[in-house]
Formats: C-alpha cells, sequence, structure tokens
C-alpha cells in the first residue's frame, strides 16, 4: 500500500509538541500560586528566606519588589510563596491553597509577621493600661495607665521601662507633641499636660478643659483635637496652650471614659460617636455641625471609637456592643 512520505524532522516536531502539551498539563496541575512564579527580569534577584528574622527578609523582599517594579499583589503573592522554604509550607497551607481574592500578598506576609514577629509583655503597671502606642519611632512606647502613670518602654532593650512619670491623675489617651521629645497626654482630672521626657518630673504646660478627658487625636502640627465628657469636642492650639474651637450639638453625648474622636485625614473635619450610636461630624473651622447620622444598629449601643478611610471617603465605628459599622453616607 502506498504511504505519502512525511517531510523530514516532522517526527521530530511531533514529539516536540507532545511534550510541550504534557508539561502545559503538568503545570496547569500545579496549584494556582505556584504558577508563573518566578520573578521579573532584573538585575537584582529576591532575597532567600531569612530563617533567623522573617520580618527582615519581608522588608529585603518588599525593596525587591520596588526594585523590579513588582506592583500587583498576585505577582508579589506567587514569589513570595515559592521562596519560602518547604518545612514552613504548612504553617501557611490555608492561604496557599487558597490564594485570597483579595490583597494576598499583604494578607501572606502579614501572617508571617504573625508567625515569626517578635512580642513583648511590658509589665509595670499596677492598674489597667487604658492607652498604649508607638511615639517617634517603632521601637518606642508609651503607655498611660488608672494608677496614674506614663512609661516609656524601649523595645531595642527587651521592652525595659525606661520613663516613669506620675501624672497624678488616671490617664485615658496620649499623643506626640510638638518636638521630639515632647508628649501630650489626657486625663480625668480635666486636663491636658505637655510632658518633656527629657524632665518629666513635672509638666511643662497644663492645659484645662471642661470634663473628663477621654481622647486626643493629632490634626496639623499644632492643633489637637479631644473628647470629653462635659459632651464637647475642642481643638487646642498648642502654640497658646489654650483651646482655640468647640463643638457642640443637640443628642450628642459622651458616654464613655474612652471615646475617641478623629479628625479627618486632611483635617477639614472632626468626627465623634455619640452613647446613642449615633455619628456626628463637625466641619473644623466654622465649627458647624455637618451630618448627623441615626444609629443603625438596633438596639442602639455607645459608639465608643471611630476612623476614617485614609482617603476620607467613609468612617468606621465601634461600639460597645461589639459591632463594626462603616459610615459610607458622609
Amino acid at each position: 500500500m502506498d504511504q505519502k512520505a512525511q517531510p523530514a524532522g516532522a517526527g521530530a516536531a511531533a514529539a516536540a509538541a507532545s511534550h510541550a502539551a504534557a508539561a502545559a498539563a503538568a503545570a496547569a496541575a500545579q496549584p494556582d500560586y505556584l504558577r508563573v512564579a518566578t520573578a521579573p527580569r532584573s538585575h537584582v534577584a529576591p532575597p532567600r528566606f531569612f530563617e533567623e528574622d522573617p520580618v527582615i527578609w519581608l522588608v529585603q523582599l518588599d525593596l525587591f519588589f520596588s526594585q523590579a517594579a513588582v506592583d500587583d499583589e498576585l505577582s508579589r503573592f506567587r514569589i513570595a510563596a515559592t521562596l519560602l522554604p518547604g518545612h514552613l509550607l504548612r504553617d501557611f497551607t490555608d492561604i496557599l491553597r487558597n490564594p485570597p481574592l483579595d490583597r494576598p500578598y499583604t494578607i501572606l506576609s502579614d501572617a508571617i509577621r504573625q508567625r515569626f514577629g517578635k512580642s513583648y509583655t511590658l509589665t509595670g503597671h499596677s492598674g489597667p493600661v487604658m492607652v498604649a502606642k508607638f511615639l517617634g519611632s517603632n521601637t518606642k512606647v508609651i503607655t498611660g495607665s488608672r494608677d496614674r502613670t506614663l512609661k516609656g518602654w524601649d523595645l531595642q532593650r527587651g521592652g525595659d521601662c525606661v520613663m516613669n512619670i506620675f501624672a497624678n491623675s488616671i490617664c485615658f489617651d496620649i499623643v506626640d507633641g510638638v518636638g521630639a521629645t515632647n508628649l501630650l497626654s489626657g486625663h480625668y482630672d480635666s486636663t491636658i499636660k505637655v510632658w518633656d521626657t527629657r524632665d518629666s518630673r513635672e509638666p511643662k504646660h497644663v492645659i484645662k478643659v471642661d470634663g473628663h478627658v477621654t481622647s486626643l487625636a493629632q490634626g496639623t502640627e499644632f492643633r489637637v483635637l479631644c473628647c470629653t465628657r462635659a459632651d464637647t469636642l475642642k481643638v487646642v492650639d498648642l502654640r497658646t496652650m489654650t483651646v482655640a474651637r468647640n463643638y457642640e450639638a443637640d443628642g450628642f453625648h459622651v458616654a464613655c471614659d474612652y471615646s475617641r474622636a478623629v479628625f479627618s485625614p486632611d483635617c477639614k473635619y472632626v468626627a465623634a460617636g455619640s452613647g446613642t450610636g449615633d455619628l456626628f461630624i463637625w466641619n473644623e473651622s466654622s465649627r458647624r455641625l455637618e451630618k448627623h447620622l441615626p444609629a443603625v444598629s438596633s438596639p442602639p449601643s455607645c459608639v465608643l471609637a471611630t476612623a476614617w478611610h485614609p482617603e476620607g471617603s467613609c468612617l468606621v465605628s465601634s461600639d460597645k456592643a461589639k459591632r463594626i459599622t462603616v459610615w459610607s453616607d458622609i
């Protein structure tokens, strides 16, 4: 029987095509996070996993992504996943097998930080701690307590207490002051105290306000917002050490010693929640009430804290009933 002659090399081409198809099928069978998990072309290679300090490795990895122009979260996730050593993969099985649709690399890196990040127990207060904040750097922590003291802690020295201030009143909040060594504390005795951390035996200034101070929030360099149990918000001018503006409204009631008020990201508005579950927003300069948003939950519960979206597009509040509410009609 006559057969058509095959062109030279046709068999080899068919074999190569078959091999490529098999390789493609094998790649398709891999978990999604392993596909195309190669670093982009760059003269700098991604850093090898640093088991002695994985948090430092993440810092190096972020620098690599920036230099190699790896901007999308999924590509970052895939590269990070392939750099993890095999014996650690089980620690992140859920994330690796089912990559989150939203911010997969951020979620994986946060999980790595939580798994390997250092923790500190700062022991020294004799009463409940009402506030703890990083001030000035990510190694310096300031705490305020019902024992009427403020304490400074140095994480570079293993969490040692390096500053102890007797404030004579319960402290509910702390913020940075003007200058690298200044801090402000808000107190039950209706005062805001300004301290110089180099000599903290006595406050540099004491600013009297009406009502217990429940929170402080930093605005521009010279403005601080405080919330008081007298059902008012106040803006304090740190140049004159006086109250510059007051904000009040019918129905606004501060019902908790640690209720938090906030500036908007552009500092044009101030906001706080009420004991009735409502949210109030004022214009910072005119002091006019811009929005009164009624409680959306039933039964309503006292709002404890509010926070703006970084772009100012919405507000989030938390209440005593352990509910989180997103307010978009602002």
